[in-house]
């Protein structure tokens, strides 16, 4: 397995993106739509030659688990 990203890249940076009041369910239908397309695009670098590949993978895998855990809580 390649290198984990934190959960948290930001950290503390975070609160200062958050807005009150947004609607939930469409942020994580938003959510939903991001992740798939930041799998497929760090694999292509990743496939074709990049140097030191398992950052780019490690990228991928961890989008990948953000929506599978999405697709969990979406209705």
């Amino acid at each position: 397995m390649g290198a984990r990203l934190p959960a948290d890249p930001l950290g503390f940076h975070y609160g200062v993106l958050r807005a009150p009041g947004l609607d939930e369910d469409r942020l994580r239908r938003y959510r939903l739509a991001a992740h798939p397309s930041l799998v497929s695009r760090p694999l292509r670098p990743a496939e074709g030659g990049f140097p030191r590949p398992e950052g780019m993978r490690a990228i991928a895998e961890h989008h990948t688990g953000q929506t599978l855990s999405l697709l969990r809580t979406v209705s």
